[in-house]
């Protein structure tokens, strides 16, 4: 006995074409960001080869490349980093049991040359809390929230780290506020978004990438991150993590 019929395969065509529009949106935002260095040192190279420009202002234009091409290869890392955590889950992740102080001292040390950073005040746990993380994704995730921190506050600003445990929840909040400029509701609820920034002016440097990496990071590990903000006094991120 034979059976003849037909198997029909179903796709969820609107996700897929959602995946698809994100994917070119992404893609359409990180070539202006990218155009945007390359041409200043395209620019300032040129300026370089005139004849009888002043060896100050040739050391002026050197530096301005220099710091031109740092903020390149940060903005590619970036959008490495963004566009690999896309196409993974968290069974693609290393995750390890590590101590949550450990972590958080190691971000606040590679922070220690960041521009204009004042003193950090980190009110350690009474105990030592573990937690389930993927280690170099997580310390990028504190490092960018201290350097934001430090990018938004008055030079050499305190910026202040303490962790609240909620035994009910066996959960840790890890808490970073500034004195900075803070935000608007109608920042606050964009913040996340890819690209978005609060400081339109270019003065203030960055991409627009950081907070919405942390974010797809920390989901990742089952955690949640959350900003409250008063425009003129300052900014936390709470990022709330199970413990082990």
């Amino acid at each position: 006995m034979s059976f003849l019929g037909k198997v029909y395969y179903f796709h969820d065509i609107t996700k897929n074409e959602e995946i698809e529009r994100i994917k070119n949106d992404f893609l359409a935002h990180a070539t202006h960001e990218l155009r945007t260095p390359l041409t200043s040192i395209l620019g300032y190279s040129e300026l370089l080869t005139m004849e009888k420009i002043p060896v100050h202002r040739q050391v002026n234009i050197c530096f301005t490349i220099y710091e031109q091409a740092k903020h390149l290869n940060k903005l590619v890392n970036e959008l490495f980093d963004y566009t690999k955590i896309m196409e993974r889950g968290r069974g693609d992740l290393t995750i390890l049991t590590y101590s949550l102080t450990q972590i958080i001292e190691e971000a606040i040390v590679d922070t220690r040359f960041s521009k204009n950073r004042g003193d950090i005040v980190f009110h350690k746990p009474t105990h030592n809390l573990m937690v389930q993380i993927d280690v170099a994704g997580f310390r990028q995730v504190l490092i960018h929230l201290i350097d934001n921190a430090i990018k938004y506050s008055p030079e050499r600003a305190y910026i202040f780290i303490d962790t609240v445990y909620h035994e009910l929840t066996h959960k840790v909040e890890v808490n970073i506020v500034d004195e900075g400029i803070g935000m608007t509701d109608e920042q606050i609820s964009a913040a996340f978004e890819q690209f978005y920034r609060v400081d339109k002016s270019g003065a203030i440097p960055g991409n627009g990438l950081g907070l919405s990496l942390a974010k797809e990071i920390i989901t990742l590990l089952d955690g949640e991150i959350q900003l409250y903000s008063t425009l003129g006094i300052g900014t936390r991120v709470s990022i709330t993590m199970p413990t082990v």
